[in-house]
């Protein structure tokens, strides 16, 4: 489902189309749409055309309420909405929200030496999301509140334990394994590995669970007890899925969430809206379809901040309404730097290596959590902890200061940030790091001069560094001032030894923007050579490829954009803004 291999390995986001495949192989969606051999190379992660992308998710949604696993909704049965157009509306809307996502993050994002933990970074907000779109959902279905407690479906044996449950429901009337058996017509065998191994029923044994056991659980119908077991039985395929990637301790957090977080919105919800009936589910029809993207959301994330006590929940709740990649990129520094942190505690701070070891996966939680508000709310939280408490100098003060540094700037409070990076250089005046952070930031609040200045200082510090010169064309440029970017990205390339893919990409912006397509194109290939999935790049340079008459070229570079996430130039072409250099000899 993933690119990641062991440790030491670089994680790749999946994207959108290989998540869908894995879903559906999953949940057994039969459709003749989604058997065909255009829909396994979608699954298998490569590009198709929009009509038949579009058939796709009509499909991925249809299968989703033909079986029962979404519920219907009165309100959007009321308004003429059909539930699986509505459902294709919401996967279209958010595979191309993710995709942005992926292709950015291919782009830019840093190694991670555990790609286990890379990978449950992307869960955490992707929890958030469809806990948010579950909660909708639920709210339009009428649905009641879950309770708020651990899910069977998440641990291993997941089916085997939800079954078992149901027969004990029975009481009395429990029927044995053999009487199973005999009135579903399978092996004794077939029942054992459902009771004991968790594997999951076929369809028509579903059907026949749930028609034998309803009538002896009061309550329960067996159009409700199919559903249910259908739904239990996906769910615990798709964490068995997960669990082959993240552990299975990562997955039980990640579903205890997802519950915790849809009980308390609902619950939330029903109590404290102010809004009619009508105008509450026009609004949840919103976060159904956009997720944390709708504006509304942000009030029922702050919300849940407040219930939480889960320093790194806490902080990911904060992020959830934000462009994710700020979050990512966060999170992927500090563990990818964590060896380095190893280091320093033994060799600076004289902690004993087997205290590192005990503490190391506490410690890796600790460090994506929010550092900057650390609170409990519960004392029995710190009862049994063991604290150190390190006096630091002025390194390690600098250190506090680039951590609330980055805090800040990934909530996108700049201001705060600025003041936190101007400690870290006063107390680490020799960081070239420290300096080039603080030039970055001074850019993007528009301070041009002292921005490129502290860059400059930068580059002194460490002359074959590239990203303190290569960000001095960059604040340049979103200055406007595009010609003196370009001559000094161009001088940057002479000075140094080597191009690196973030130099060709910006000077390849550069000559873009002063209208040289060709010097563009070129230097912009080779930005995709050393980086394929670069997105950015992939779409930059078919702008430039159109711009010079090579169509084909153009159509096949914004079409990996595309799948990536980036639509500009593949959206204007559709709209035909090329057509005035002739006809693309490729179709979509």
């Amino acid at each position: 489902m993933s690119e990641m291999q062991g440790k030491g390995s670089i994680f790749k986001a999946p994207l959108s189309c290989q998540i869908l495949g894995a879903i559906v192989r999953e949940l057994q969606i039969q459709d003749e749409v989604l058997s065909t051999k255009t829909a396994q190379r979608y699954f298998h992660g490569n590009r198709i055309g929009d009509e038949r992308k579009q058939e796709i998710f009509e499909a991925i949604g249809k299968g989703l309420v033909t079986t029962g696993l979404i519920p219907p909704s009165p309100f959007l049965e009321n308004h003429g909405m059909p539930l699986p157009k509505v459902m294709s509306e919401v996967l279209t809307w958010h595979a191309e929200q993710w995709d942005s996502l992926v292709g950015y993050m291919r782009s830019i994002s840093a190694p991670v030496d555990r790609p286990d933990l890379a990978a449950v970074s992307y869960l955490r907000l992707a929890v958030i999301d469809l806990a948010l779109r579950i909660s909708a959902l639920m709210f339009l279905a009428e649905l009641p509140t879950p309770e708020e407690v651990p899910p069977l479906w998440a641990e291993e044996k997941g089916g085997a334990k939800y079954l078992k449950q149901l027969l004990e429901m029975c009481g009395d009337l429990r029927p044995t394994r053999a009487k199973l058996a005999e009135d579903l017509n399978v092996d004794f065998d077939t029942v054992d590995n459902w009771l004991d191994i968790g594997s999951r029923p076929l369809e028509s044994n579903i059907i026949g669970l749930a028609e034998q056991l309803s009538p002896l659980i009061p309550g329960l119908t067996a159009k409700t007890l199919k559903s249910r077991l259908r739904m239990h039985y996906t769910l615990v395929s798709l964490c068995n899925l997960l669990t082959k990637h993240i552990g299975r301790d990562s997955v039980i957090e990640l579903a205890k969430a997802l519950v915790r977080f849809i009980s308390r919105n609902l619950d939330g919800l029903r109590k404290y809206s102010s809004l009619t009936p009508d105008d509450a589910a026009k609004r949840q029809l919103l976060i159904l379809l956009l997720g944390v993207q709708c504006e509304s959301t942000q009030h029922l994330l702050t919300a849940l901040w407040r219930q939480e006590t889960d320093p790194v929940w806490r902080t990911d709740l904060m992020a959830a309404s934000k462009p994710w990649h700020l979050r990512l990129q966060h999170v992927a520094q500090l563990l990818g730097g964590f060896d380095e942190v190893e280091r320093r505690l033994r060799e600076e701070y004289k902690i004993p290596q087997e205290f590192i070891e005990q503490s190391r996966d506490k410690v890796l939680r600790a460090v994506q959590g929010d550092q900057t508000r650390l609170h409990y709310t519960d004392p029995s939280q710190i009862e049994g902890n063991q604290f150190i408490r390190i006096k630091g100098d002025a390194k390690f003060s600098a250190g506090n200061r680039m951590t609330q540094y980055a805090q800040a700037k990934e909530e996108g409070d700049l201001d705060t940030a600025l003041i936190h990076i101007r400690r870290a250089v006063e107390l680490q005046p020799e960081s070239a790091e420290y300096h080039f952070h603080l030039g970055a930031t001074l850019g993007l609040i528009g301070k041009i001069e002292e921005g490129t200045q502290e860059c400059w200082i930068s580059t002194r510090l460490a002359p074959t560094w590239d990203l303190p010169r290569v960000e001095i064309g960059i604040i340049l440029m979103n200055a406007g001032r595009n010609k003196e970017a370009r001559e000094h990205l161009e001088n940057t390339s002479r000075v140094l030894n080597e191009i690196t893919c973030h130099l060709a990409f910006n000077l390849g912006v550069a000559r873009m923007r002063c209208n040289d397509f060709a010097g563009g194109l070129e230097v912009l290939e080779y930005a995709i050579k050393l980086k394929p999935h670069h997105a950015l790049a992939l779409d930059a340079a078919a702008h430039c490829a159109f711009l010079v008459g090579d169509k084909v070229k153009g159509l096949s570079l914004a079409k990996r954009a595309e799948q990536l996430g980036q639509r500009e130039t593949y959206s204007q072409w559709k709209l035909g803004k090329y057509n005035t250099l002739g006809s693309a000899k490729d179709g979509s």
